[in-house]
């Protein structure tokens, strides 16, 4: 299996494992990366000798034609797979604009399978839907578990999937006092960093932006920086990694996915995405003071 690096694409490979009643081998890896990993991956193995190959919530674009064969499975819920545009002919897939992979993948193997998971497993995947649409329904929860999974060192699939593989049923008191910790850390940072905003029209509106230079948890210095500034956009600039991640507000129909690609050479989702420093991005900045 490969899977996405972040809280979906883990959430997503425990639901495939809870409805096949076994763990497959993964190979964790990103939208950027899936090329090169999938490259790596054929070289060593004999593709045709694998029974079934699952790709989850990754952009497949870049593998469209390469990994149309009988024993490929594709679930994701990317805009870029979605307006790719391939039909596959050979591969099992489906990709469809959704709130996350684990949520469509849950909906499509329960109905596959005619079984459902217990209510621990269920709530594991509601909060990874949750965060990764952010809808943020239980966000307190939901925060929190995507935090304490960008906390673990080293292999976070497994330890994520040692932690929670019976699904969730709280937090331990250590798991408390770690998110607690990086809640506060978050709130110190905004008080304490340089925000910069700017009014930019975007199409026939003009919208108000803030960014910030940050290098962790940045979904949530994003959205704490959009609600402190009253921002419709706001933007984290991670110079350690060259990139760019753009979040909005409930509400604000800009899609950032589209943004993204123009400025960053990105993409992602409407409500969330990401790139890289160009050009265009630093003269974009311009306009925020």
């Amino acid at each position: 299996m490969f899977t996405d690096a972040d809280l979906d694409g883990v959430v997503s490979y425990l639901t495939l494992s809870w409805f096949l009643n076994l763990e497959p081998p993964v190979t964790v890896t990103t939208e950027k990366e899936l090329a090169a990993t999938y490259k790596s991956f054929s070289q060593k193995n004999h593709i045709e000798n694998f029974t079934r190959i699952y790709i989850l919530d990754l952009d497949i674009c870049s593998l469209a034609q390469i990994v149309d064969k009988s024993n490929f499975s594709i679930v994701d819920h990317h805009m870029g797979s979605v307006n790719c545009g391939y039909t596959f002919k050979n591969a099992r897939y489906k990709i469809e604009k959704e709130g996350s992979t684990c949520k469509m993948l849950y909906n499509l193997l329960k109905n596959h399978y005619k079984r459902d998971l217990d209510n621990n497993k269920k709530l594991l995947i509601s909060i990874g839907h949750d965060y990764d649409s952010y809808t943020l329904s239980n966000k307190d929860v939901s925060i929190g578990l995507n935090t304490l999974f960008w906390n673990y060192q080293g292999n976070r699939l497994e330890k994520f999937v040692n932690r929670f593989r019976e699904g969730f049923n709280g937090f331990t008191n250590e798991e408390k006092r770690i998110i607690a910790f990086y809640n506060n850390k978050v709130d110190r940072y905004i008080l304490e960093s340089n925000i910069f905003t700017g009014n930019v029209a975007i199409g026939a509106n003009e919208y108000k932006i803030s960014s910030i230079m940050a290098d962790f948890c940045i979904n949530e210095i994003s959205q704490k920086m959009i609600d402190k500034t009253c921002s419709d956009i706001g933007i984290v600039v991670n110079s350690n990694s060259n990139s760019v991640s753009f979040r909005r507000k409930k509400g604000c129909t800009v899609n950032l996915s589209k943004l993204a690609e123009k400025l960053c050479e990105g993409g992602g989702h409407e409500a969330a995405a990401g790139g890289k420093i160009t050009p265009v991005f630093l003269e974009f900045t311009k306009l925020l003071k």
